[in-house]
Order: C-alpha cells, then sequence, then structure tokens
C-alpha cells in the first residue's frame, strides 16, 4: 500500500500527543465478513467451534490533541481500542504523561499495562457517566410511580452528580 509511510508517520506523531481520545463502533466490511466466514468453515472442517472465531469488526478512531490541532486516524478491522491504543503506545518515543480519554468500556483499556506505565491516565467520558445518573433518576422514577410514592424526589447522590 503506497500510503502506509505516511500512516506510520501519523500513528508515530499521535503516539506522542499528550492527549488521546479513543472509541469504537461496530461496522461492516464486506471483505472482511468474508475473511471470517472462511475461517468459520476452516474451523468446522477441523471440528472445532466456528462460534469461536473472532467476527466483530469495528472501526476504532484515534485522536491525538495538540494545541496546534489534531490527528486522526481510523482503523477497521478485527480488533478493538484497547488493541489499537496500545500498538500506537508502542511507538511512544517519549516519557511523558499521556492522558487517554474514552468511554468505560472495558475493551478500550484492555491491553494496557497501567502499572507498569504510569505515565498512562485514564480519563473516562463525562457524558457517558451522565447519561448513567439520568438512567438511575428515571429508573427511581419509575418504581416511586409504581408503588405511587408521593412527592418523590431523586436521591441526594444522584441529584449532586446530575
Amino acid at each position: 500500500m503506497k500510503v502506509q509511510p505516511f500512516v506510520a508517520f501519523l500513528e508515530k506523531t499521535l503516539a506522542n500527543t499528550p492527549t488521546k481520545h479513543i472509541d469504537d463502533k461496530h461496522n461492516t466490511v464486506m471483505s472482511i465478513v468474508k475473511e471470517i466466514t472462511a475461517e468459520q468453515e476452516r474451523a468446522l472442517s477441523k471440528g472445532k467451534d466456528p462460534d469461536k472465531v473472532r467476527s466483530g469488526i469495528q472501526t476504532t478512531n484515534v485522536s491525538g490533541v495538540y494545541p496546534q490541532g489534531e490527528i486522526v486516524l481510523y482503523k477497521t478491522g478485527l480488533h478493538h481500542s484497547g488493541e489499537i491504543i496500545a500498538q500506537i503506545l508502542g511507538a511512544r518515543t517519549i516519557e511523558e504523561q499521556v492522558i487517554i480519554m474514552a468511554d468505560v468500556s472495558s475493551s478500550n483499556t484492555s491491553k494496557l499495562d497501567l502499572n507498569k506505565n504510569k505515565h498512562i491516565k485514564i480519563a473516562n467520558c463525562n457524558s457517558h457517566a451522565f447519561r448513567k445518573f439520568k438512567e438511575l433518576a428515571k429508573s427511581e422514577q419509575e418504581v416511586a410511580k409504581k408503588y405511587r410514592v408521593k412527592n418523590h424526589k431523586i436521591s441526594e447522590s444522584i441529584d449532586y452528580f446530575i
């Protein structure tokens, strides 16, 4: 692929940005679906369970933030964001602190050894946390309505976070 040297340069540059954002979105790419199907058929022919073949196609967005702007890379394939960010951080040439902003999905940091890499800080997304507190408040209201609790007020702790 002719653009591979440029992509490698972007990945190395992105590895050294002080702040990174990552996210996965499910995606379907027909050529990858064909590869998965072929791998499942091979597993079946060997007497193995075809459902154990990796089949989750993700598009991972990794962006690195510099004062001058952002570098944004998209990778689509049989991976998750934790694998991609671990690969990218493997290209780091500096030991400065790096902040990774992501949702709370365990796959986002599953391949990072945070005990070994003390300079990596994880900042989970506030908007995802906020949505969970809104869900809790709604659930409380539904329970109060079901049991006909009059003048129900949201729990102090939930109200505090909202």
